[in-house]
């Protein structure tokens, strides 16, 4: 499935290191299927094994790469994926993993 959510910016901060929500309003979230997307524009849905107080999966959304793959290896940036409309998987926002660090930058900023 793919559905047009909104980007939502807590305190209008980005904490990304020029993440896809830093650079995008709108965007494609996909999930159960597989497929080319486009990079600039589309996050994977991520169901994660984390126990959660409602007892549902953890929701995360991560970049993709072309063959439609989420990017791994990424952070939450501090955004959010949200929309009304009511296919949407879950019933609160759902973060974004859209911070990536460099070994040279994550070593600078642990000082």
């Amino acid at each position: 499935m793919r559905l047009s959510v909104a980007v939502y910016r807590v305190n209008g901060q980005d904490c990304t290191i020029d993440g896809i929500t830093s650079k995008n309003d709108r965007l494609v979230l996909v999930w159960d299927e597989d497929g080319e997307c486009n990079p600039e524009n589309t996050v994977k849905l991520v169901r994660r094994n984390i126990p959660t107080r409602s007892g549902n999966p953890y929701l995360t959304a991560y970049p993709v790469n072309e063959d439609g793959t989420p990017r791994t290896g990424g952070m939450f940036g501090g955004n959010y994926i949200k929309t009304s409309d009511s296919r949407f998987p879950s019933d609160y926002p759902i973060p974004v993993h859209d911070r990536f660090e460099s070994a040279e930058l994550s070593e600078r900023l642990s000082r």
